[in-house]
């Protein structure tokens, strides 16, 4: 993999958990394509639109958290 993308829930765990995703990319030579937070319990509405700027970045990975 070369990219990555992270999506998480808006909380404080999901927070703290996905703010070391830039980091340890870049320890591991990986480009962040996004890091995208959500509100608590997102409706439909919110996921496709999500999903399709996912679609467009491509990323290798994406890492969700808490969804």
């Amino acid at each position: 993999a070369k990219s990555i993308a992270t999506v998480w829930e808006e909380a404080r765990f999901t927070k703290s958990a996905c703010a070391a995703a830039p980091s340890l990319a870049a320890t591991f030579g990986l480009e962040v394509t996004s890091t995208q937070n959500v509100t608590a319990s997102p409706n439909p509405t919110v996921l496709k639109h999500m999903a399709e700027k996912l679609a467009r970045e491509d990323p290798d990975v994406v890492v969700p958290v808490c969804l």
